[in-house]
């Protein structure tokens, strides 16, 4: 198994003025990753707008993200759904399309209780032998999955379930989780401008929006809290507190779709309805950022 940390980017899907898969700048953003030092990739994550991507798309991201990084960064593939019949057939794909594990997220929309959100994971892990990371996000999901019940998929299942992505907003949730589960159990932030106290409560990286607009930076950050050099991560991430913060004015990823159109690492700032792209207050602000960061 590859080892999961740092700063991993939940990796927008660039597309056209015609909201078609921009492939030629989906290449250049694996370059960049490559190079800058990035610890991971997930492709297909709600940043990815995985909701919006027919099946066939989702898969054709995939699959770049593979043939491009394969070997060189651990692929986290986003395979999540509130069917579990399609969770399964989006897992089994990532599987043997080659990827390295997959985020799933607790089921939106249908508000299973925790007997359902169980029941969901442990057939996904019953059905594909892959590490699964547990995407726990009551925000997006409307339902939180305790730590109860994730310490029960791993005790019941402890082959397949190597962590969460933590977006509960609660850096004492992944505190208690670290204490009710295995050693080897990874938690991985969810909020950039929250890593500070999650790393602080055992998390061991972030799954990323902002990695997405300045990956140089962003690795740089985790590899300060990686190696404990705590002064200079706390005064980088001061720096960075106002992109954190920007890049969640409107939704995501359209900001961060702005912004990395705005540094000419992709083609479009182009979202897929119903998401629309951004006010032009929200854009002031944001050049207004990139200016006193010094990358425009």
């Amino acid at each position: 198994m590859v080892k999961i940390q740092g700063s991993i980017p939940a990796l927008i899907t660039p597309m056209l003025d015609n909201r078609e898969f921009d492939k030629n700048s989906f290449e250049k953003m694996i370059d960049m990753h490559i190079k800058s030092g990035t610890h991971g990739l997930v492709p297909m994550g709600t940043t990815g707008e995985s909701p919006t991507l027919s099946h066939s798309e989702h898969k054709q991201v995939i699959d770049m993200a593979i043939s491009l990084a394969s070997g060189k960064l651990p692929i986290i593939a986003g395979t999540g759904s509130n069917s579990t019949r399609e969770a399964i057939e989006l897992t089994t794909y990532a599987k043997h399309a080659g990827v390295d594990a997959a985020l799933i997220v607790v089921p939106y929309y249908n508000k299973p209780n925790q007997e359902g959100m169980y029941q969901h994971f442990k057939e996904i892990a019953q059905e594909v032998d892959i590490p699964i990371i547990i995407y726990n996000i009551p925000g997006r999901s409307v339902v939180k999955m305790e730590v109860e019940t994730i310490a029960r998929l791993t005790k019941d299942l402890p082959d397949a379930f190597i962590g969460v992505k933590d977006a509960t907003g609660d850096p004492q949730f992944t505190k208690e989780l670290s204490q009710a589960v295995n050693d080897d159990f990874i938690s991985l932030c969810g909020d950039d401008g929250l890593y500070s106290d999650f790393y602080a409560n055992g998390s061991i990286g972030t799954i990323s929006v902002t990695s997405n607009v300045i990956p140089k930076q962003m690795a740089e950050l985790h590899n300060y809290a990686l190696n404990n050099q705590m002064k200079e991560f706390e005064q980088l991430q001061q720096k960075l507190m106002p992109l954190h913060d920007i890049l969640f004015a409107e939704p995501n990823p359209s900001p961060a779709k702005y912004a990395m159109f705005k540094l000419g690492i992709i083609n479009s700032p182009q979202v897929r309805l119903p998401l629309v792209q951004l006010s032009d207050e929200t854009k002031s602000k944001i050049d207004k950022i990139l200016s006193d960061l010094k990358l425009i």
